[in-house]
């Protein structure tokens, strides 16, 4: 076997140009499989676990205006595992001689586990001690170089209505803080969220004991379009505006289908490089075999079996391999992997802070 070690090493030698070439090849499939799949895992992992624990909303239901007690009856729908009424509604505002829109939408007075729930990025939550308080998004705080504690006027049916902010969120229903579909891209400098105290909001909107949007949480006994019928009955009598299910919400939509083109890439990208690598490889080992049959010959007047000739020929794809999967797992998980993460981060850095 020594014999055929140093001969390997002297063929190694002689096509090292080669052996780099292919083993680069197999270095890059590894490393975009690798990579991808790390970064996938982490993502889909991190994003379905912070829509599940906040509690993102299987039906969104807009209706003109609806008593509050309707909440409870949908609550009593079978397959409903919560419901929250809100208000909401959307707002110009300006800040530092710069026009922006805010979407305004209510938060119970106190902290209380809902549908569509917000985390706590800085300040705090809600206090007793005043009405004006207002929570907002996080990247419209930063965008806008705006400070908590800092007084805020949004324009209300004319008038300027004064809120301080006490605090920043982040919310599952906007992962993607876009106001709808017709915008392509988040700008937090022209459109973000302003979370005010239900009771102070209601009472700036004309909402007093009426809602205008109901979120749904379901448990799954039923199916959600049988729930939605139900719903549908409840509320057609109130101005019912539309239903959106979870599949069809922006963000929820949006980072869904950014999971599902990571899981497309990383399984048919590496492929080619692998495909590639196996031509290679396959037609130098035919060239090979081909060129020292007279080798192998001698090779078994010395006594050596088929099968120690067969290892021999198999060191070099099998090194290949070996080498090639090492390398490029290391430097896909750290490298390429940390790379996917940080360019995902761009938009859902938050899902990845927990």
């Amino acid at each position: 076997m020594w014999l055929l070690f140093k001969k390997f090493c002297r063929d190694l030698g002689e096509s090292k140009g080669q052996f780099i070439s292919v083993l680069a090849v197999v270095i890059i499939g590894v490393m975009f499989y690798t990579g991808l799949q790390s970064a996938l895992e982490s993502l889909s992992g991190a994003g379905f676990k912070y829509f599940k624990e906040y509690r993102i909303a299987d039906l969104w239901c807009t209706v003109y205006r609806a008593p509050e007690g309707i909440v409870k009856r949908i609550g009593e729908i079978q397959g409903v595992k919560m419901v929250n009424g809100r208000v909401t509604q959307d707002v110009r505002i300006s800040i530092k001689d710069q026009d922006a829109i805010v979407r305004l939408l209510s938060l119970p007075d106190k902290k209380r586990n809902i549908v569509n729930d917000i985390s706590l990025k800085s300040g705090s939550y809600f206090s007793n001690d005043t009405g004006n308080q207002c929570i907002v998004s996080e990247d419209f705080l930063i965008a806008n170089h705006l400070k908590l504690g800092q007084i805020i006027e949004p324009i209300v049916n004319g008038d300027r209505v004064k809120l301080k902010i006490v605090g920043t969120a982040k919310s599952p229903e906007y992962v993607y803080e876009i106001r709808d579909m017709s915008e392509m891209i988040p700008n937090p400098k022209s459109f973000g969220i302003v979370y005010v105290k239900e009771s102070n909001l209601k009472n700036i909107l004309d909402y007093k004991g009426s809602v205008n949007d109901i979120s749904i949480l379901l448990n799954q006994e039923r199916d959600i379009k049988d729930v939605k019928a139900d719903v549908e009955k409840i509320l057609k009598q109130y101005g019912l505006m539309g239903i959106v299910e979870k599949k069809d919400q922006i963000s929820y939509s949006t980072f869904s289908t950014d999971v599902e083109s990571l899981k497309s890439t990383s399984a048919f990208f590496p492929m080619l490089f692998f495909i590639a690598a196996a031509v290679i490889i396959y037609i130098t080992m035919t060239r090979m075999i081909e060129n020292q049959r007279i080798q192998m010959g001698t090779f078994k007047a010395l006594g050596y079996t088929n099968l120690e000739i067969m290892l021999h020929y198999q060191t070099y794809p099998l090194m290949v391999g070996i080498l090639g999967s090492i390398a490029g797992s290391l430097i896909g998980v750290f490298i390429v992997g940390k790379s996917m993460l940080d360019m995902m981060n761009m938009v859902y850095k938050y899902l990845m802070k927990g």
